[in-house]
């Protein structure tokens, strides 16, 4: 099978829909793992994130969701990237387990208040009260919406991202590091 056709995975025909599968394996699946080890991943990784892209893939031409236009390999390669990504977000996001946030076993450390005070002083009024009250009342982002009188939750999490980005520049630039806060 010399080109690859979108038709020939959902064929009926078996050896057809192998011969596809194959072909689409030798074509993509190298370029699928060198871009998920140059990313942090492992070949285990990569023979994972290949496996769902196939199902994916599979599930979208099935129900025409894939367009003839498009390439099979580079659309798989795609799944491929995307699935990798969000992989990452989501390890990213979820690193510590709530044992390892559990801080009741953890020395008492006295900040130094100044510090904190000129640091966010340097933040604007409507930046310190949304990130004092994310991080340190709890308060939700529908609260914070309510308060802060933002459309969407989503441009309260986009605006907190911002505060946040500014927060880490301004102690970036201080050269301010966590040890300069404890006493």
């Amino acid at each position: 099978m010399k080109e690859l056709n979108y038709q020939h995975l959902i064929s009926t025909d078996r050896a057809e829909s192998k011969a596809c599968l194959r072909a689409l394996y030798h074509e993509t699946f190298p370029k699928a793992k060198k871009y998920i080890l140059k990313n942090s991943g492992s070949v285990h990784d990569a023979e994972d994130i290949f496996q769902e892209a196939i199902v994916i893939l599979y599930q979208r031409v099935k129900t025409d969701k894939f367009k003839e236009s498009d390439s099979l390999p580079a659309y798989c390669l795609g799944i491929c990237k995307n699935l990798w990504l969000m992989k990452l977000r989501k390890e990213k996001t979820h690193q510590l387990s709530p044992q390892e946030l559990d801080i009741r076993n953890e020395p008492e450390v006295e900040l130094d208040s100044s510090l904190v005070k000129r640091v966010l002083a340097e933040l604007s009024q409507e930046c310190e009260s949304l990130l004092i009250g994310f991080y340190y009342y709890k308060k939700s982002f529908a609260e914070l919406q309510l308060q802060f009188g933002v459309g969407s939750i989503q441009a309260i999490k986009n605006k907190k991202g911002r505060c946040l980005k500014y927060l880490m520049t301004l102690l970036k630039d201080y050269g301010i590091g966590k040890d300069s806060f404890v006493k």
